[in-house]
This record gives C-alpha cells, sequence and structure tokens, in this order.
C-alpha cells in the first residue's frame, strides 16, 4: 500500500495532468472548430470498410495467434526459418503490425521475424478495464509472447510506444534481450537527465499526452470525419516555408489504417496507454538500470512531439555499446518513411562485433 505522501504526491500530479488537459482540450475544440469553419475539416461521414486485400497478402508471412500465460491472446504476422533467432517487432501509436512489413522482408533471410498487435490493437485482445494497459502488463506481455514463441531471447526492435515497451522489457527482462532496437522514442527515464530549457521544450511538445488524459473527446477528435486526422498524423512535415506535408503511406495503406481504427472502439485502448501515465495509484515503473546489451537508437529529427535532445540523453542510461543515428529532415514514421535507410542501419548494428 502506498504511504499518505506518496498519494498525495500522485493526487496533486494527476490532478495537475487533467488541468493541463482541459486547457489543451479548450485550446483544441477552439481550434478544430475554426478549422470545420474554413472548410479545412473535410464534412464527411465515416464509413465501415471491408477488410483490405493487402493486409491478408502471404507475401507478408503467416498470421497467427498466441494465448499468453496471462489470458491475453495475441495477433501476430511472423516469416522467416523457424531455426533462425528471433527478431521481434512492436509497434506504436497510431499503429499495428502492418507497420514494420518493410523491415520483416528485410530481416527475414537472417531470422524469424514476428511483428505483433499489442494488446488493445488490431486483432489482440482488447481488455476493457483502463489499468489494464499499464507498463508492467504491456512489459509481461512482451516476455510472455517470446516465450510463447519458442525462444528464450530475442532482438527486440520497437516505435514510439512499442519503443518505450521495449526499453522497459529491457530493463526488466535484459537476459531476454540480446540487441535492441529503438526508433523515434528516448528512453522513458530521459527528462531526468534534460536541462531545464530542454525540457520545458519537451513539456511543450508533449501537449497531447495531457489531452489524451480526457474521456471521449481524444476518441472524437481522432475518428471524426472518417478519421481525417489520423490520416494527417501520417505525413512528414514540410521540407520548405510554405510547403506541405508529404503522406508516409499510400492510399491503399491509408485505407487498411482506417479500416482497422475504424472498428468500435478501436482508439479507446490505444489511448489508455497514456491515461496510465498518471493516477492516484500509477502503475510502477522500472527502476531504471543501465542497460548492458547493445543499443541502437535512430531517430528522425522532424518528429514534431519528441526532442533530439531526449535522443541524444538517453545514452545515460545505457552502460554497454549504444548507437545513435539521427536521420536529419525525418519524420516520426522513419520505418514508413525511410525504411531502406532504417533497414540498413539495423543490419550494419547487428553485424558489429560489439
Amino acid at each position: 500500500m502506498s504511504n499518505p505522501v506518496e498519494l498525495l504526491k500522485n493526487v496533486v500530479i494527476t490532478a495537475a495532468a487533467y488541468a493541463i488537459g482541459v486547457f489543451w482540450a479548450v485550446f483544441a475544440i477552439g481550434k478544430f472548430l475554426k478549422a470545420k469553419y474554413e472548410g479545412k475539416i473535410p464534412d464527411i461521414p465515416s464509413k465501415r470498410r471491408t477488410k483490405p486485400a493487402i493486409l491478408t497478402d502471404p507475401k507478408w508471412g503467416q498470421h497467427g495467434f498466441l494465448q499468453l500465460k496471462n489470458g491475453i491472446r495475441i495477433h501476430y504476422v511472423a516469416d522467416g526459418s523457424t531455426d533462425k533467432p528471433l527478431m521481434l517487432f512492436l509497434h506504436g501509436f497510431p499503429d499495428y503490425w502492418f507497420s514494420w512489413r518493410r523491415q520483416m522482408q528485410h530481416f527475414k533471410k537472417d531470422y524469424r521475424v514476428v511483428a505483433i498487435d499489442n494488446r488493445g490493437y488490431g486483432e489482440s485482445d482488447k481488455p476493457r478495464e483502463t489499468k489494464a494497459y499499464g507498463l508492467p502488463n504491456l512489459v509481461e506481455d512482451t516476455k510472455l509472447v517470446i516465450e510463447a514463441l519458442g525462444y528464450k531471447k530475442c532482438v527486440l526492435v520497437g516505435h514510439d510506444w512499442g519503443g518505450i515497451i521495449a526499453w522497459s522489457t529491457a530493463t526488466v527482462y535484459p537476459e531476454m534481450i540480446e540487441r535492441l532496437v529503438i526508433l523515434n522514442v528516448p528512453h522513458p527515464g530521459f527528462l531526468s537527465k534534460m536541462p531545464l530549457r530542454a525540457a520545458l521544450k519537451q513539456f511543450l511538445m508533449s501537449w497531447y499526452i495531457f489531452l489524451f488524459q480526457l474521456p471521449y473527446l481524444p476518441e472524437y477528435m481522432q475518428t471524426v470525419a472518417d478519421l481525417s486526422r489520423l490520416e494527417q498524423a501520417y505525413t512528414s512535415p514540410a521540407k520548405t516555408p510554405g510547403g506541405k506535408p508529404t503522406p508516409v503511406l499510400d492510399r491503399e495503406e491509408v485505407e487498411a489504417l482506417k479500416y482497422i481504427f475504424g472498428q468500435p472502439d478501436a482508439m479507446t485502448y490505444p489511448l489508455n496507454y497514456y491515461r496510465n501515465l498518471f493516477g492516484i495509484c500509477p502503475a510502477r515503473r522500472p527502476h531504471w538500470y543501465p542497460l548492458r546489451m547493445p543499443v541502437l537508437l535512430i531517430f528522425g529529427t522532424a518528429d514534431i512531439a519528441l526532442s533530439v535532445e531526449g535522443a541524444q540523453v538517453s545514452k545515460e542510461f545505457v552502460g554497454g555499446y549504444f548507437e545513435l543515428q539521427l536521420m536529419e529532415g525525418v519524420s516520426h514514421w522513419v520505418h514508413h518513411e525511410a525504411s531502406p535507410r532504417v533497414n540498413q542501419f539495423i543490419e550494419n548494428f547487428l553485424k558489429k562485433s560489439v
């Protein structure tokens, strides 16, 4: 049971998070209404989609389900020989297994490549309780997935929230992670190592986290107008002043994304990951021991939600080999936008004797 001082601290932090969330909600609603009035948000109804053929194309691998020991059923797609080492991919928000298709095709010759739908996503189980999406549960899922696939260790690759889970799994179960590859998310403890000015910059960049603490409104804003906001998220910022953002998905890939997140309540469960960051009794986070396995962090410098400084200080949490590859002008979606370069960085890293 938490002590009274800890409870009081959590109450204050949670109240502050909700207050900031309300502030950003007012700002976001105002911006939304203005865009609606100016015709920038299309007045189109959301439509129900049938499963796109691209999601069942056998060239991506074989689909299957894992019944984990904690009762969660996880959907996965796998390719490569089962006698090869395991390379496990964890996606971020808002994403699903399909985001790793280009990495899976590239590495299946040397690895048993497996991409999962994290709990709450795609075809994996979706527990209704918000607390079911706390970080300890997500870490435990990863451990149990590795074991259910018949392995004791793996090369673990994660992007965004998948990267947070990967950092944390490597901390809690270091014996199960041979090498760690992270895409566009700093170590979860990065704020503690940042100078005040850089931390304040990141705080402002993270406004959406506070908005996501509120019920209903984030789901509505993400799914209104046939998920147009979700589609807009998958863009790379304009390269020149006055230019337009560049889509990182083609039309068929966008339709597949909208099929996944157009299902009933499909946005609520992923948002619950964020809703476990605060609380009177929040999920306990790992103690951040220095990692000893080799770590590669690939980071697109045009990420609008996460700062380069966070990536740079992540080395403070690694006691062994650490490699940072900054991709100038590339967005948060590095594995979509620049997959050949990302694949080459990973391949070079895996071949190094470190």
